[in-house]
């Protein structure tokens, strides 16, 4: 007798969704996200939007961008929505993307709106880790990676900006926003895990 095996799975009622994370360069994004997708047992998956963007501009690098006008960055930016729905559709759960809601142009210096209009309907919510300027400095020092030495009025001038940023775009795009305070890596899986089950639940199927 040949009997029928059903799997139960699980899977987010509002699938396809798709998490933006945002927050200063050295604030902890990657642990974090990296910890929530393995809670899930890799249900939710998080995927670094640089590294995409990396993959569109190769073999040039992000300098190298920075000194293109305005016009042809955008342009650049666009082919990104389609990559990143592409790897949206595939996930069972949730996709969380590793970002920056803004970013300091490495040629000008100035402060710049990264997300186009292209990509922001891709979007269900925003994340934004915003920790206290001691503590990102903190962070910063404990982290092995290179990054440019900023200082504190810097940083402080980034946090500021990518709250602001947060804000005026939940609100364009009408999405739920989460800014995290907490620096403790637990107390931050807490408040995102409420956040998702609340907005966009798990069902079994």
């Amino acid at each position: 007798m040949i009997r029928a095996v059903t799997t139960t799975m699980a899977r987010c009622a509002a699938h396809p969704v798709c998490i933006g994370v945002g927050g200063v360069s050295g604030v902890g994004k990657t642990t974090f996200l990296r910890a929530h997708a393995a809670a899930t047992d890799g249900i939710d998956e998080y995927v670094s939007a640089s590294r995409i963007v990396q993959e569109i501009i190769a073999p040039a690098s992000f300098e190298e961008m920075d000194r293109l006008p305005e016009s042809e960055r955008v342009a650049l930016r666009t082919l990104f929505a389609p990559l990143l729905r592409q790897r949206r559709d595939r996930v069972p759960g949730r996709l969380l993307v590793d970002s920056h809601f803004i970013h300091r142009n490495r040629t000008t210096g100035e402060i710049e709106r990264i997300l186009t209009e292209a990509e922001l309907p891709l979007y269900d919510a925003l994340v934004l880790l915003s920790p206290p300027v001691r503590e990102l400095l903190r962070f910063r020092r404990g982290d092995s990676r290179a990054r440019p030495p900023l200082t504190r009025q810097q940083l402080e001038e980034l946090l500021a900006c990518e709250r602001a940023e947060a804000l005026r775009l939940a609100q364009c795009a009408n999405v739920p926003l989460l800014i995290i305070d907490a620096v403790d890596l637990d107390d931050r899986l807490a408040a995102l895990r409420d956040f998702l089950d609340r907005h966009f639940p798990m069902v079994m199927s």
